[in-house]
C-alpha cells in the first residue's frame, strides 16, 4: 500500500472560502419573487454578485480537482470503489437531509400557525401543502434534476450534479483502479473531451449531468498538471492530450 501524497496547494481552501461567500452575497442581494435586486442595481460590487455565470462553474472545477485527488488517495491506498461512495454519501447526504428537514419544519410551522388563524394565504403555507411524497423522495435521493422535478430547497440543484460526478468517478476506479489512478484521469479526460464536442457540435444532445461537466473536467485536468506525472516525464503523445 502507498502512502498517499499531500495533494493541495496554499490558496486552494482560500478559493473555497471566496467562492462560498460569493455565494452567500449573491443570495442576499437576489430574490426571484421581490427582484430586490434591481433596486440596487448600478452599483459595480453588485453587478459582480449577480453574474451567474462563473460562481457554479468554479464550484465544479474545485470538486474536480477534490474528487481527482480522492480517487488518487483511495487507490493509493487499495481501497475500493465501496470505500469511495460511502465517503461521498457520508459528505452529501447528512447535511443536505438536515437542510431538507430545517425547510420542512419551519413550513409547517407557518401551516400550522395559518391554521390557527394567526396568519392568511401564506405562499409557504401553498407551497407546503402542494408537496407530496414522491417530491420529497425524490429530493431526498438528489434526483430532482434528471427527474425534471422542481428543487424543494432552490440550492440543492447543485447537488444532484455533484452526486452525478462522484457516480461517473466511481465507475472510472471500478474500470481501472488495477491499473492506476492516472488511467482513471485518462478515463476521465475522455468523458470531459466528448462533453466538451458534444457540447459544441450537437448542443441539444448534451444530457445530465453532462451539460455541467465541463467545469468538473477542468477540475481533474488541473489535478492531473498538478499532481499526475510531472511534465517531463510524459510521452509525446500524452502531451498532446493536453494541447
Amino acid at each position: 500500500m502507498k502512502e498517499p501524497q499531500k495533494r493541495t496547494y496554499a490558496s486552494f481552501d482560500m478559493w473555497r472560502g471566496l467562492l462560498a461567500i460569493w455565494v452567500v452575497l449573491f443570495h442576499c442581494v437576489s430574490n426571484t419573487q421581490n427582484d430586490y435586486a434591481n433596486v440596487i442595481r448600478g452599483s459595480g460590487f453588485v453587478d459582480f454578485l449577480l453574474w451567474s455565470g462563473l460562481r457554479v462553474p468554479m464550484f465544479f472545477v474545485i470538486s474536480g480537482y477534490c474528487m481527482s485527488a480522492a480517487a488518487a488517495n483511495l487507490i493509493d491506498r487499495d481501497h475500493t470503489v465501496g470505500r469511495f461512495a460511502v465517503a461521498r454519501i457520508r459528505r452529501i447526504y447528512p447535511p443536505h437531509l438536515a437542510a431538507l428537514m430545517i425547510g420542512f419544519g419551519v413550513a409547517g410551522l407557518f401551516w400550522l400557525v395559518q391554521q390557527l388563524g394567526y396568519i392568511q394565504d401564506n405562499p409557504t403555507v401553498a407551497w407546503f401543502t402542494k408537496i407530496t411524497a414522491w417530491d420529497i423522495a425524490v429530493n431526498a435521493m438528489l434526483l430532482q434534476v434528471p427527474l425534471r422535478l422542481h428543487s424543494l430547497n432552490d440550492v440543492t440543484w447543485t447537488l444532484c450534479y455533484e452526486v452525478a460526478f462522484y457516480a461517473v468517478i466511481a465507475v472510472a476506479i471500478f474500470a481501472f483502479r488495477k491499473q492506476g489512478w492516472h488511467w482513471v484521469l485518462k478515463a476521465l479526460h475522455v468523458v470531459t473531451l466528448l462533453a466538451l464536442l458534444t457540447t459544441v457540435l450537437a448542443p441539444k444532445w448534451v444530457l445530465f449531468p453532462f451539460d455541467h461537466w465541463i467545469g468538473f473536467g477542468e477540475g481533474v485536468l488541473l489535478f492531473d498538471l498538478l499532481c499526475g506525472r510531472p511534465w517531463k516525464e510524459r510521452s509525446r503523445k500524452g502531451k498532446a492530450l493536453y494541447g
